[in-house]
Order: C-alpha cells, then sequence, then structure tokens
C-alpha cells in the first residue's frame, strides 16, 4: 500500500514552494500626513500569532462526500483586515481523497471574537471535485512567544 499521498507538504499542495512576504506598514516611515492617516488598524501586541480551527464536509459527488478540517495560518495583514491561509486532505471516502488549499474571507465581528467565511474546490481525483464551505472558530492564540 503506498502511503505517499498521505504526508502532502505545502509545496506538493501548492505545486511549488509558497513565498511570500508580510510586509509591514508604519506611520512613522511614511508619515500620516502623506498617508492621509494610519493604513491599517492598530492591532494589539501578538495579534498576528492567532489561528482559527476549521471544519466541514464537502459537496456530494459520485455518491459520496469527505470532511475537511484543520488550523488556519496566522493572521496576514489585507486591506485594513486580515486573513488566513488553511490547506489539507479531505478525509479518505470511497478510496480516494482530496487536496485543498485556500485562503478565508476577511474577518467579520469584533477583534476577540471574530471569524472569517471561507469556500473552494478541492482538487480533481478519480475524475471528480467537490466545492466546500465554511466559517472558522473564533480566534484562538499560539504559545509562541512575540
Amino acid at each position: 500500500m503506498n502511503h505517499y499521498h498521505d504526508s502532502l507538504m505545502e509545496e506538493d499542495l501548492m505545486g511549488g514552494p509558497l513565498e511570500y512576504e508580510m510586509e509591514e506598514w508604519s506611520t512613522e516611515e511614511w508619515g500620516e500626513e502623506e498617508m492621509g492617516g494610519p493604513i491599517l488598524p492598530e492591532y494589539p501586541p501578538g495579534y498576528r500569532r492567532h489561528f482559527h480551527s476549521y471544519q466541514n464536509r464537502t459537496s456530494v459527488d459520485r455518491a459520496h462526500d469527505h470532511r475537511m478540517g484543520g488550523f488556519t495560518g496566522f493572521a496576514v495583514n489585507f486591506l485594513g483586515t486580515h486573513v488566513h491561509r488553511y490547506m489539507g486532505v479531505t478525509s479518505r471516502d470511497m478510496d480516494h481523497r482530496h487536496r485543498y488549499a485556500g485562503w478565508t474571507e476577511r474577518a467579520m465581528g469584533p477583534l476577540g471574537t471574530h471569524v472569517h467565511n471561507y469556500s473552494g474546490t478541492t482538487s480533481t481525483n478519480r475524475g471528480h471535485d467537490h466545492r466546500y464551505r465554511g466559517r472558522t472558530s473564533r480566534p484562538r492564540r499560539s504559545n509562541i512567544a512575540y
């Protein structure tokens, strides 16, 4: 039995290593007058080091569905709010799995209790794919020191 697909890495999921930089914006660097005020809201210390859990079932296709679940990555600033990366592999049903990856939508609700919607389509396997959508849990804090 081949277990290669049971241990997929991020680069496998996305067709290559993901590289992106989170650029820090500072009104000290640009000056509030030049920028018309701060671009991003002031977040409490350690804010970026939060993540969310998620779980859902996929759409039914070819008389079956799959379970999905896991944890998002840490917060990434996005247009005055933030989003999170998520990726994984579905449960094994009908003797196969699907890969999935995406970005959550913007935060909804107050900072300490906000959630994110997410949706997408799994990879194609055995001639079909599945749609999915869901809503994350409230934020969880990392135990990494900031």
